[in-house]
Parts: structure tokens; sequence; C-alpha cells
């Protein structure tokens, strides 16, 4: 090992020591050497464009991210605005109706909420977790124990979880419903609303098809300019 580095702080410049490495080094010495040649013989047009071509996709690609981000923050925003505002109003509705067992005043709130666009299913269930009033039927008096339903059933405050159904992406908010008694706050149950992201992804997905066009005819541009200059300089 000793003889190794003394060897090597013998050496009198850096290409010396790569023409003694054996193998990748070497290799990577003439890959290097190639594209610098390439590079040199490259016309004028060529580098200018190369150049411009660069920067116009950095510039359009930093930019192109930070506005995507934050359209699509405000998007979400907005949706779970919507989503909490659903479940408070059937948490309201159900708050008396489940003290009083009347699954008829929690149905026909459910009824009202599915006419909004967007709704994949509204229920409320009690402090166990079983469904005391369901938009699909066959859920009612069932427990529903997922991890999703445990989650929202223990949450203390509004709770929003992206869950899959049928392949779909569903922002589910949850709202505690709580009665007092006495000087205590009991927990009854919790107010579910589902909301599709469909309409998210959808706008999403028109994002960046918009980005990917934008970015192509600038880059279009920026080669059209970059010619233009390069025939004026040679």
């Amino acid at each position: 090992m000793n003889e190794l580095l003394r060897r090597i702080q013998n050496f009198k410049s850096v290409n010396e020591l790569l023409g003694r490495l054996p193998g990748a080094a070497a290799q990577a010495r003439a890959v290097s050497g190639k594209f610098h040649v390439f590079v040199s013989a490259m016309s004028i047009r060529y580098k200018i464009a190369g150049v411009l071509v660069a920067v116009l996709c950095l510039a359009i690609a930093s930019l192109g991210m930070v506005s995507f981000n934050q359209q699509k923050k405000t998007l979400q925003t907005e949706m779970g605005r919507r989503a909490a505002v659903l479940a408070q109003q059937l948490a309201g509705a159900a708050k008396t109706a489940l003290l009083t067992k009347d699954e008829l005043a929690v149905y026909s709130a459910i009824k009202d909420l599915q006419k909004s666009d967007g709704i994949v299913y509204a229920f409320v269930v009690d402090n166990k977790g079983v469904a005391f009033a369901h938009s699909e039927l066959p859920a009612k008096g069932t427990l529903l124990d997922s991890p999703e339903d445990r989650a929202a059933r223990q949450a203390e405050q509004p709770l929003f979880q992206t869950i899959m159904r049928q392949g779909e992406p569903v922002l589910d908010a949850a709202f505690p419903i709580t009665a007092k008694y006495g000087d205590k706050a009991l927990r009854v149950g919790t107010a579910r609303i589902g909301l599709s992201q469909a309409d998210l992804v959808a706008s999403v997905r028109r994002q960046k098809i918009s980005f990917a066009a934008i970015t192509s005819a600038f880059v279009t541009l920026g080669l059209l300019i970059s010619f233009g200059l390069g025939r004026l300089l040679t």
C-alpha cells in the first residue's frame, strides 16, 4: 500500500495518472476527448442553439413547476374546504338524530347532499363505528373497521384522508359528532363524506399537457432564434 501511494505521488500530471490506470479511467478519458473534439467541430450556429435551448428549458421547467404546484395546492385546498363544509352539515343534521334514533332525518340529509356534484358516498356511524345511516343501503348496520374508518372514528378534529375507491382517488372528510352532557362533550358518532378527485386528477393532467405544449413552442422558438443569430454571426 505504501509503495502504491508513493508511486501516485510521483506522477507529474493527471493525464499521466489516467494513462497508467487500466480500464474505465482510460476509457473515460477517451470518451471525454472525443466529446471535446465533437464540440469543437460544431459550428457556432449549433452551439448557440444548444445554449439557448438549454437556458429556455431550465427557465420554463422552473416556472412551470412553481406554477403547477401552486395551482395543484389551490385546487386541493378548495376541495378540502368543500368537503369540510358538507361533512359539517351532515354532522349537524345527525347530532340529534343519533340521540333519538331518527334514521329518516339522516337519510333525508344524505339525499340532499347527494344532489351536489362529486359526492361518492355519505354516511354517519355511531361511537362504536356501526353505520347508522349510509348512502349505500347494504352498508347500514355494519361495523366499518378499516384503517381509514378507525382513524376517522378516533379523530377529535376534522380529518381528511385520500382513499382509493373502485380504482379512483376519493377525498374522505370525517367530522366528529359530539353532544353535551352536563359539563362534558360526549362523542356520539362521526359524519363522513367522500368527494371524487377525478376532476382534480383531470385538471392536473390538462395542466401537464398545456405545460408540455408551451415548452415545445418555446423550444421551437428558441431554435429559430438561435439559428437566426448563428447566421448573422457567421
